[in-house]
């Protein structure tokens, strides 16, 4: 695997974390 792979697949890990935790944020505002 080269290095502009690896970079990626760590900015998509972390791109779904953000994802995950404003999903979780909206979720608590509308209840």
């Amino acid at each position: 695997m080269n290095l502009e792979g690896y970079l990626a697949i760590i900015a998509i890990i972390g791109n779904n974390e953000n994802n995950y935790q404003h999903d979780i944020d909206l979720r608590y505002q509308l209840n």
